[in-house]
């Protein structure tokens, strides 16, 4: 018998239109700690279900911090940030959500193109997936303000 995936709120930033929550589904997965030999539990993520037909290349960026946090401030649950690199993203449309929220920081030849899923993991396991809250679209926004994704 399959075991049955799960859904933790995440945000997702359309390529067109306002960005909302959704339930973002993963799988269980169990794998055996190399250090102790137990079983331990965790979840994959599926943005493919909602990056469309390139989903078979997402990668995720970490965000730990934001601009202008003293070094030493990390976030207790990191945000995963999912989406089309490049130079297959070139092909799609620039996320017009991110560009409204980076404002006259918005450069075209640095942007996030394609749809944009965050997720949120806790510091002790990234397969460990905590619920997103409205709160941290506020965090969100400010890291894509100053970030651009990575190539």
């Amino acid at each position: 018998m399959a075991a049955e995936m799960s859904t933790f709120q995440a945000i997702r930033f359309p390529v067109n239109g306002q960005p909302s929550f959704f339930g973002l589904l993963a799988s269980p997965v169990q794998a055996i700690n190399p250090a102790d030999g137990s079983l331990q539990s965790s979840f994959h993520p599926h943005p493919e279900m909602i990056l469309g037909g390139q989903g078979d290349r997402w990668v995720s960026q970490r965000i730990d911090s934001l601009y202008g946090m003293t070094q030493d401030f990390v976030f207790d649950n990191p945000f995963l940030v999912f989406y089309i690199p490049r130079p297959a993203a070139d092909s799609l449309q620039i996320n017009s959500a991110i560009a409204k929220v980076q404002g006259n920081k918005f450069k075209v030849e640095t942007a996030w193109r394609g749809d944009v899923i965050v997720s949120k993991v806790t510091r002790a396991n990234i397969s460990h997936f905590v619920d997103c809250a409205p709160a941290d679209f506020s965090i969100v926004s400010n890291y894509f303000t100053f970030y651009p994704p990575e190539q």
